[in-house]
């Protein structure tokens, strides 16, 4: 049953698309979770060894922003694979821009504005895959549109800013009214 049934199931949802990107994207952040995981290891042995330095903070370096790490890589690895290499970058940034909008700063400190840390870190993970695979749809649905003829005299570098304006705004607009309908 494993072998003729459960595998072939399992191994078509494995290359899936959108897998196979939520996958690479995990898969690039791996070094951050070791290495938090070390500090945090390091961390619980200051409870035992007095005079160690904490190492609380640059586990909340590592551990504590692993969302700002998926909403980027998400959008960028679309990109990547459908080969639509100008935008990847953008389509990142982007993804990373549209998260932190839906995970709403708040007020922190004497009015100082911020972010809750579990938002950043791992509990905003699910938040930070949704808003980078629509940041990635917006990004394909504009892939190959363009405002300007391909002979035009317009600079190939202007040419792009202009056209990766639009799927920016629409991402950063969309977020604009997610927020502002759940305030």
């Amino acid at each position: 049953w494993l072998e003729n049934s459960f595998a072939p199931k399992m191994n078509k949802i494995s290359h899936n698309g959108w897998v196979v990107i939520l996958k690479d994207s995990l898969m690039q952040i791996l070094p951050f979770i070791l290495l938090g995981s070390v500090f945090c290891c390091l961390a619980i042995l200051n409870d035992y060894i007095p005079g160690l330095p904490s190492f609380w903070t640059p586990f909340g370096w590592t551990m504590g922003k692993l969302s700002l790490f998926v909403a980027f890589l998400v959008p960028f690895n679309y990109c990547e694979k459908k080969k639509l290499r100008k935008q990847r970058l953008i389509a990142g940034l982007t993804g990373l821009i549209f998260f932190l909008i839906c995970v709403t700063p708040v007020v922190e400190v004497e009015e100082a504005v911020g972010f809750g840390s579990s938002a950043l870190g791992a509990g905003g993970m699910f938040v930070a895959m949704i808003t980078g695979i629509v940041t990635a749809l917006v990004f394909s649905a504009f892939g190959k549109f363009s405002f300007f003829k391909e002979d035009s005299a317009i600079p190939d570098f202007v040419r792009t800013w202009f056209d990766q304006m639009l799927p920016i705004a629409v991402v950063i607009c969309l977020g604009w009214i997610v927020v502002l309908i759940n305030s």
